[in-house]
């Protein structure tokens, strides 16, 4: 079952504007990704960011090992490490082992004030979050399997056409690009928008 829902566009010709939407699919609150793709997509959506992985990345291994352990990991305290953040030019900083590149933030209580403020606004249910990953930053075979044995509901995962032979085609969805990963967050959200509104109710 869809309906169309109808927005109004504040402008000068008082347009309006309507998205399908899918009563049938799943509903996400929040979006958990490994770099800006989950705050293009609930930028799309017109959403606010109800997720701390905003403008910043984890390479493929932090990231898997982030997802592992999700809710222990969101609870503790971000500690800034400056001669990763040196070596990279952006603040780095780890929660335990996991290392997280916040990419664009002016500093470390900047980082720490947006990671915290976002994971307050995260639902209690894992249920309620799309978690997301791309063949980017170190991703393998191993991350892709890795990340297809995870216990979550709802789960998706972009990968280069024709790079991988084995992988669960109702997580993965093969992208066309001319690189031999995926394109940044920003790009592959504006390039999987129709994906991700075929598949669930993002509200």
């Amino acid at each position: 079952m869809s309906v169309l829902f109808f927005k109004k566009k504040e402008n000068r010709l008082s347009t309006f504007k309507y998205k399908e939407i899918n009563l049938d699919n799943p509903s996400i609150q929040s979006i958990i990704s490994n770099n800006c793709w989950a705050g293009r997509t609930l930028s799309r959506h017109q959403l606010p960011f109800r997720t701390p992985t905003i403008n910043l990345f984890m390479e493929a291994d932090d990231y898997i090992n982030f997802l592992r352990d999700f809710r222990n990991i969101i609870g503790k305290d971000i500690v800034y490490n400056e001669e990763q953040s040196s070596l990279h030019n952006c603040v780095v900083g780890f929660i335990g082992d996991v290392k997280i590149f916040f990419l664009h933030y002016q500093n470390i209580d900047d980082a720490k004030d947006s990671w915290t403020r976002r994971v307050s606004r995260l639902p209690a249910s894992d249920d309620d979050i799309l978690f997301q990953i791309s063949d980017r930053d170190g991703f393998t075979e191993k991350t892709l399997e890795e990340f297809s044995k995870l216990p979550y509901k709802n789960k998706i995962g972009f990968i280069t056409r024709g790079k991988y032979n084995n992988f669960d085609e109702n997580i993965f969805h093969e992208i066309d690009w001319h690189e031999d990963v995926c394109p940044p967050g920003v790009m592959l959200g504006d390039m999987t928008f129709d994906i991700i509104n075929s598949k669930y109710k993002v509200c």
